[in-house]
């Protein structure tokens, strides 16, 4: 069978709008190679982020195990390095220029170097990017791949499903994705056919023919986290939540999947899951202070507005520069009468971050009304 290497380009070039990475020039040190590839990632320059890479590991590491003709395997090297060649045009134009980005700490993890970056998005979320680095012979620091935490996999593991869906000259390797020894015509069609309805964008179509594949398959984590990203483009909030229970009931306890996954522990009230998930985060990155926040939007959902300061405090001491826990702060502190608290996160969204209040904004809310006629509100304003 004959492969359309256009396709493939395309389809890695779509693959790559998805999942974010980063890059920066020769560094010292791994830290100050992560410090630079969090302000790559800040500025948006695309020739750093895209000389960061070690593009023939990243396409080895993507194209390890694939079996085919030697045509087919140039095929698929040639549209990996395609999108490489692209990354950072894509990547810049997908963040956009409002990201703030942090490098948190290096580390190793089974025997590999680890770069831990935060991806603070605004009103789009929070995200973290762990890259897989190591030195080229001049010294110099590189990414050989890495775990985007909202996708929830490797960036390795992306385009094996790609060329699985998109080419029936390795079967193999589509069964190894899946978890199965073995691959029908049947279920090779099926599959196939997800492949093209993802290049179109239909979605709908997606959904229903995943529907359609045996229990065992749509268990696999790749295609439940294509599964959840897929209802959410479409706005199929029932389909959405019911792929995110099959998603905490398959690969709950796996913490790169936990981010993606406190959404929906938020939205069925589970807050006891919440906080666990935040809590595996916290041990798989060493910590942070968005995390500490996230307890604290955790505890004011609740109504547990004093723990809500005692959170948002902790993460404020731990990165001034986080705007999250100030809002928390601001919130808690006017719900709990606590307005010496209210006023600590007031006056930080103020000189941190220009907001400016107004009485007559402010007014709108339920929540502050008690704030305003506070002394602490008067003796500041």
């Amino acid at each position: 069978m004959t492969h359309s290497r256009g396709k493939i380009g395309f389809m890695i070039a779509v693959l790559f709008s998805a999942m974010l990475v980063g890059g920066a020039r020769a560094a010292e040190t791994v830290e100050q190679f992560g410090a630079d590839l969090a302000q790559a990632l800040q500025t948006g320059d695309p020739d750093r982020i895209t000389s960061a890479m070690d593009k023939d590991e990243l396409i080895g590491r993507a194209l390890a195990g694939t079996q085919g003709s030697e045509a087919f395997v140039s095929g698929m090297r040639q549209g990996l390095e395609r999108g490489l060649s692209r990354v950072g045009v894509i990547m810049t134009n997908n963040l956009g220029p409002t990201v703030r980005s942090k490098f948190l700490r290096a580390r190793t993890v089974d025997g590999v170097t680890r770069v831990l970056l935060r991806l603070d998005l605004g009103d789009r979320g929070l995200n973290y990017l762990d890259f897989f680095v190591h030195q080229r012979s001049d010294g110099s620091w590189a990414v050989f791949d890495w775990i985007d935490f909202v996708q929830g996999q490797t960036f390795s593991e992306s385009p094996k499903m790609v060329i699985a869906m998109m080419v029936r000259e390795d079967p193999g390797m589509l069964g190894r994705l899946l978890g199965l020894t073995e691959i029908d015509t049947e279920l090779a069609d099926q599959i196939a056919e997800l492949g093209t309805l993802g290049q179109k964008g239909d979605w709908t179509g997606w959904l229903r023919v995943y529907h359609t594949l045996p229990e065992q398959v749509r268990a696999s984590r790749v295609l439940l986290t294509t599964r959840v990203a897929a209802a959410s483009t479409i706005g199929n909030s029932v389909d959405y939540m019911d792929a995110m229970a099959d998603l905490h009931k398959h690969h709950g306890d796996d913490p790169t999947l936990n981010l993606a996954l406190l959404d929906y522990y938020l939205l069925t009230a589970e807050y006891a899951r919440a906080y666990a998930a935040v809590d595996r985060l916290d041990e798989y990155t060493g910590g942070d202070a968005a995390l500490t926040s996230l307890r604290a939007g955790i505890a004011l959902i609740e109504g547990r507005n004093a723990e809500s300061i005692r959170y948002a405090r902790q993460a404020i001491d731990d990165d001034a520069d986080f705007e999250d826990p100030y809002w928390h702060l601001m919130v808690a502190g006017a719900r709990a009468s606590d307005y010496a608290a209210a006023m600590q996160g007031v006056r930080g969204l103020e000189t941190r971050f220009g907001y400016e209040f107004s009485e007559d904004e402010l007014k709108k809310s339920e929540d502050f009304p008690g704030l305003l006629a506070s002394d602490a509100w008067r003796s500041d304003k």
